[in-house]
Parts: structure tokens; sequence; C-alpha cells
């Protein structure tokens, strides 16, 4: 879950609509230093499909006009058949946790504007 923290929060647009990431790779290109919010964590490799798993049905988020919607139970059922993923119980708690970390960061950042 950390590293999805820290992905989500590189990711995150700033007050010009240009990601955190953007701007600290611009950073580095213009000092030769690798700002230190840059490194990466350890990527998770065991849950390295999770994730992208993840990312894939974040994409297909809806909301309800105010904020993101949680991925629901029944969308991962569909995504599963559709897919024919297969996925475990096991990888849709991994997944749904995920979701978690992604809607706190995505509450997070509408309240600073």
């Amino acid at each position: 879950m950390l590293f999805a923290e820290h992905e989500l929060a590189l990711g995150a647009k700033q007050g010009d609509g240009v990601s955190l990431r953007h701007h600290l790779e611009s950073i580095e290109r213009q000092t030769g230093v690798k700002p230190e919010q840059l490194e990466s964590l350890p990527f998770p490799e065991t849950l390295e499909f999770n994730w992208l798993d993840f990312l894939e049905l974040n994409r297909a988020r809806t909301s309800n006009g105010y904020t993101a919607n949680p991925i629901s139970y029944t969308e991962l059922d569909a995504w599963n058949r559709l897919t024919n993923k297969n996925i475990t119980a096991q990888e849709i708690n991994i997944i749904k946790q995920l979701d978690d970390v992604f809607l706190n960061h995505y509450q997070q950042q509408a309240a600073k504007k």
C-alpha cells in the first residue's frame, strides 16, 4: 500500500494541472540532482498483477458528480468475466485495499482545492 500511496502522490495534479512527478523530473533535468521524492519505493513484484489490474479498473471508475465512486463488487465481477482473469478472493481484497488508498488520496486532493 505504501507503493500505491507514493505513486498516487507523484501522479497528483498540482495547481497548474501538471503532476508532481513532472515537476520533480523537470527539477532533476535542470539541476542534475534527483529530488528525494522521485526515489522509487521498491515495487512489490509479487503484487504486480494486482497493481496492473487495479490501474485497469481505476481507468473505468465512475463518479457521482461530486467524488469518485469506489470500485464495486459488481464492477469487479463484470471486469473479471470480461477479461477472463479468474481473480481470487485474496486478489479482490488487495484490489479493494488499493481502491481505499486511491479514494483516500482523491479525497485529500479534493480537500486541498
